[in-house]
């Protein structure tokens, strides 16, 4: 688990951001809790996630890291089973299947499941991070259309999370590749909203885009890791007071 190497007051961390986006973000700052070093972020990174431990509330999470080493990923990759994008301002990006933060399941919430904004510290405090950054955006402008792609996207063609899409594709490579042609414009999953939006946004990867578009199965978190050219890059944690 990681832990906080320096420490934070409440105040200060919403000092760093717009007022605007505090009420989004003030529920997560509590005592105890980790935020990470926003210094150590860039706008465009590729966030990889996976739980802290296993557990009856992560099954979705064992069944992906399952699934991933059964497709050839080592034990260590296949641990990573969720993928969002930082946006900045300790902000994130990501296609998930609970769009409303602490909501109890529900038919209503499973609704409004898909590609939504959330903070950092949600992820944080009960997950392991692992940054991924591409070179080429690392300094460059073009990783804000990175994060106008993404709000864009979910301001004007919100798309379901892909729960069916998931599932078949953990049961027939064929069909999933059948289902994502049909789906396409309707929903989409965390690793397919994050590629596309560096694609699209930052005009890199594009060739492992066209290629896994032409491929018989969805793309994964593990997947991100042996992406060229994206570097792993450190991240320090700041424990709020």
């Amino acid at each position: 688990m990681a832990v906080g190497n320096s420490t934070i007051s409440v105040n200060s961390v919403l000092s760093e951001v717009n007022s605007r986006l505090h009420r989004s973000i003030r529920p997560y700052l509590e005592p105890g809790k980790l935020i990470p070093d926003p210094d150590d972020l860039c706008i465009g990174d590729v966030i990889l996630t996976r739980p802290v431990a296993n557990g009856g509330s992560n099954r979705t999470a064992a069944a992906i890291t399952a699934l991933q080493a059964n497709m050839g990923h080592s034990a260590e990759n296949a641990r990573w089973t969720h993928v969002c994008l930082y946006i900045g301002e300790h902000h994130l990006i990501e296609a998930n299947v609970t769009a409303i933060p602490g909501a109890k399941p529900s038919a209503e919430n499973f609704l409004c499941t898909g590609v939504r904004v959330t903070c950092t510290m949600e992820y944080a405090s009960h997950r392991h991070l692992c940054v991924l950054r591409h070179p080429a955006l690392a300094h460059h402008p073009q990783r804000f259309n990175v994060a106008r792609y993404g709000l864009m996207e979910a301001a004007v063609n919100p798309r379901y999370y892909d729960v069916a899409g998931a599932l078949i594709s953990a049961v027939s490579a064929k069909w999933a590749a059948k289902h994502r042609r049909k789906r396409a414009h309707k929903s989409t999953i965390c690793t397919e909203f994050a590629l596309e939006c560096l694609v699209m946004g930052g005009t890199v990867l594009e060739a492992p885009y066209r290629d896994i578009a032409t491929e018989t199965r969805f793309i994964y978190p593990a997947d991100f890791l042996d992406l060229a050219p994206l570097e792993q890059a450190e991240i320090q944690y700041r424990t709020i007071i």
